[in-house]
């Protein structure tokens, strides 16, 4: 969990895409990581930050999930979130919001 707070970017965005890929292996563990995540969304780093808006993405809102099952994917998300998660899970989705494409995917695969 450390190496989300490197100060090299390439350290940083791997383990983004580490702790998205053990996540939908279902690994428990992950998690947390994927939790500790969230804060670098707000990173000065647009690489960092775009990383974890696409973990995010891959997690929540793949392609692979009917739109109902995207949108409970999302409240699990929200579930439990501390007032700072809440924060950065407002910004996660003003990020994902600018995607038109996950937008029509969202709203074709609800409709």
């Amino acid at each position: 969990m450390l190496v989300l707070a490197s100060k090299t970017q390439q350290d940083v965005i791997e383990s983004v895409e580490v702790f998205s890929n053990l996540d939908r292996m279902g690994i428990s563990a992950a998690r947390r990581g994927v939790r500790i995540m969230l804060s670098l969304v707000f990173s000065k780093d647009n690489k960092v930050a775009e990383a974890v808006v696409e973990g995010y993405s891959v997690l929540y809102l793949n392609e692979e999930v009917e739109g109902l099952q995207q949108a409970e994917n999302l409240l699990m998300l929200v579930g439990g979130a501390s007032q700072v998660e809440m924060t950065c899970i407002e910004e996660l989705l003003n990020r994902l919001k600018e995607d038109p494409e996950l937008i029509k995917s969202l709203f074709h695969n609800i409709s």
